[in-house]
């Protein structure tokens, strides 16, 4: 059995120009052309704020194997250095997921990073079936609806993928979005804009997207950047149920030491999370959006959803006592509406059709479960669900060295998160061990995605100044702590 948004929600960790996306009409158009640059504004409904820039698309073949494969448009924006005279080689930034739109996501670096935009232009790209690149989205409820959590048998599992597949392939060939045609597509970007090379920043898949750029084409990186990495030898997934489990074990520890807070007990999430899935609530909510009045039924699914997307940021991990308190004490209406505000939001930042494009043909093969897995948050289940689905999704060729460790001279900073749930410093350790120009930040009391966080960016800005990891100066990280813990919804306690 399978709840197919909750699997996929439990995958992923968030409009350019007027113009239409999707295939265009020759193959036989040239490599790498550029359309005219237009206005336009960055950001989705996720961002704080809109960002200017200049638009345009870049026209690729979908198929590069095929010299007659339909052509696809990729968005592209410039934002220009604060100078009159920048650096020639400019900072790009990839977004994770993956599925995630880099057009629409990067509103939430922009003014962090003032000190790279200072020197350095600043280029962004969709990635291929992201974003305004011929997004990938699966349209029906039961993709993109976190409060439809009813069981699929198998053959209903298989009739749902497939109808999604049939819907994306009238404007898409699935197996060409993938991250190796994202990273030939980078490349034709650095040679369309005529740039010597990148300065390149990752987040979370993004950073499995700038490992495989660097091992493809070394020459063609100044710096790189990798925030929350994901390292080359891992499949996405083998590994979140317990990276899960420990973050929490390491936020009720600190509950402990907190008077307000140490009634909690983390062993009773599980107990929580049996009686749901053998009892599930009926609940009414207000929508957060619309403010119409709802009524739904809370599952297992969701009280595990909550608490990984709450992991994810300091600000919002500070909660998660108070998420458990709510459940023991039965409030589950207001627990249903946080579910279904964060799970709406996470299908309308996310193409989950790229997602699955990317997962069913680099890490479904190889995902696997551990005997402890049966004990944990997630379960075993994520496996299972994902296993699933990709039975019926059309795979892409993946390079026998794919799975290989990235190994460069390329300066690299690699960033990680004390109480990252997803990709912890393990992970970061792992990859700079590799690299011998490289340093391994971790960031106190942070999570996932520490780029913004503290003085990180004029970290991130020195690094791109002068690329040498041996004379940053990270001890303003010191000042980072984590959020005093809350045991409900108005904060912690005085």
């Amino acid at each position: 059995m399978v709840r197919t948004f909750f699997a996929l929600c439990l995958l992923l960790a968030a409009g350019l120009c007027s113009a239409e996306t999707g295939t265009g009409s020759s193959a036989k158009q040239t490599l790498r052309e550029l359309t005219e640059t237009t206005p336009c504004r960055l950001g989705g409904d996720a961002a704080p704020y809109t960002v200017r820039a200049t638009c345009r698309y870049m026209l690729v073949p979908e198929d590069r194997s095929k010299p007659d494969s339909p052509m696809i448009k990729l968005a592209i924006a410039w934002i220009p250095a604060e100078t009159a005279d920048p650096e020639p080689d400019p900072f790009i930034y990839v977004a994770g997921g993956p599925g995630q739109s880099a057009l629409e996501s990067y509103p939430n670096l922009h003014h962090a990073l003032a000190g790279v935009r200072a020197k350095r232009n600043t280029v962004l790209m969709d990635q291929r079936g992201t974003g305004d690149s011929n997004a990938l989205h699966c349209d029906s409820a039961m993709w993109t609806d976190p409060s439809l959590t009813g069981e699929l048998s198998p053959a209903q599992a298989q009739a749902m993928v497939t109808s999604c597949v049939s819907s994306l392939s009238s404007r898409a060939d699935l197996r060409h979005y993938t991250t190796t045609e994202a990273v030939a597509d980078l490349e034709d970007l650095r040679l369309a804009l005529q740039l010597p090379a990148w300065n390149m920043l990752g987040v979370s898949y993004g950073t499995r997207v700038l490992q495989q750029f660097a091992k493809t084409y070394p020459n063609s990186v100044r710096s790189l950047i990798l925030d929350g990495v994901v390292p080359n030898e891992v499949n996405l997934g083998n590994d979140h149920a317990r990276f899960l489990d420990a973050a929490l074990d390491g936020y009720f520890e600190r509950c402990k030491q907190q008077a307000h807070c140490a009634k909690l007990d983390r062993r009773e999430i599980a107990s929580l999370l049996q009686d749901l899935k053998q009892n599930p609530r009926k609940v009414r909510f207000r929508h957060a959006i619309t403010g119409k009045w709802q009524e739904n039924v809370f599952h297992n699914e969701h009280l595990s959803l909550l608490l990984r997307l709450f992991s994810y940021r300091p600000d919002t991990a500070a909660l998660l006592p108070a998420l458990v308190a709510q459940a023991k004490r039965g409030e589950f209406d207001t627990l249903a509406a946080l579910a279904y505000m964060q799970g709406s939001d996470l299908s309308k930042q996310m193409a989950m059709g790229m997602s699955l494009s990317v997962s069913c043909s680099e890490d479904a093969d190889k995902l696997q479960t551990h005997d402890i897995d049966q004990y944990s948050i997630l379960g075993e289940e994520f496996a299972a669900h994902l296993k699933q689905l990709c039975q019926y999704w059309p795979k892409g060729n993946k390079p026998d060295e794919f799975n290989e460790p990235l190994k460069t001279s390329v300066p690299a900073l690699v960033l990680s998160g004390e109480n990252d749930p997803v990709t912890p410093p393990v992970y970061g350790a792992q990859v700079a061990a590799q690299l011998p120009n490289s340093r391994h930040v971790v960031a106190p009391g942070q999570g996932h995605f520490v780029s913004i966080a503290g003085c990180m960016p004029q970290i991130i800005t020195e690094f791109i100044d002068h690329k040498n990891v041996n004379e940053l100066d990270t001890n303003c990280l010191d000042r980072l702590y984590p959020l005093p813990l809350a045991v409900d919804l108005y904060g912690p306690n005085p």
